[in-house]
């Protein structure tokens, strides 16, 4: 995606990527990809969010966009070659692993793309909330019943890493939601009417989304 310089006699662009499943709310790849942004994430998130040996701020903010000279082929090819070295190195080995709604779920954890406002059955609009990563479902799907304890304290020690923040602000942030959607899905569950009709959104969506991806393929 083309970035915005401030650099007179430069551009700039940047990598991003997901994974999803047909169970998300939409598969909006017809949009552009700045459209897309509250799913597709640089290749400077994914490594905010999936770094395992230490963060570094500096690397960080090289990932988030490549420069390059304008109007200088050699110098945008350089830049392309550098890109595709730190995708293949931070981005697609954490793509290579959500290959199934379970490890996509995962995956949608530690990039933060699980809202708890996508688990609330909305009666008045008739659909499962307004947000647009619309993953939370997921849980549903994959007939989850997790606690998820472990996983936000790795999330508290990961964004303490990353942020310097101190351990009790994290952890109370990351226990507040936690239990939201913890305590939405096991609502889902505990109300027949709406589990029903959160299988049927389910089902809804994975027969749209495949559409999509067979017209997607059909025009290549």
């Amino acid at each position: 995606m083309d970035e915005a310089c401030d650099e007179e006699g430069y551009r700039e662009f940047s990598v991003l990527g997901a994974a999803a499943t047909v169970y998300r709310g939409a598969l909006t790849l017809e949009d552009s990809p700045r459209n897309n942004d509250f799913w597709l994430k640089d290749l400077g998130t994914f490594y905010e969010k999936m770094s395992r040996k230490g963060y570094d701020r500096e690397y960080h903010a090289r990932l988030v966009s490549f420069v390059y000279r304008e109007n200088n082929a050699e110098d945008l090819d350089r830049k392309m070659e550098h890109a595709l070295q730190e995708t293949e190195k931070i981005m697609l080995p954490v793509l290579d692993k959500a290959v199934s709604p379970e490890t996509c779920l995962e995956y949608l954890w530690m990039m933060d793309l699980i809202e708890p406002a996508v688990l609330e059955y909305d009666e008045s609009l008739g659909k499962f909330g307004e947000s647009q990563s619309e993953d939370g479902l997921l849980l549903v799907q994959t007939d989850n019943h997790d606690d998820f304890r472990k996983l936000s304290q790795k999330l508290v020690k990961r964004d303490m890493q990353r942020t310097g923040r101190d351990y009790e602000g994290l952890l109370y942030e990351r226990e507040n939601r936690r239990l939201d959607i913890v305590s939405q899905r096991e609502e889902i569950y505990a109300t027949p009417e709406i589990y029903k009709k959160a299988l049927a959104e389910l089902g809804r969506r994975k027969k749209e989304n495949q559409k999509f991806l067979r017209f997607c393929m059909q025009n290549i």
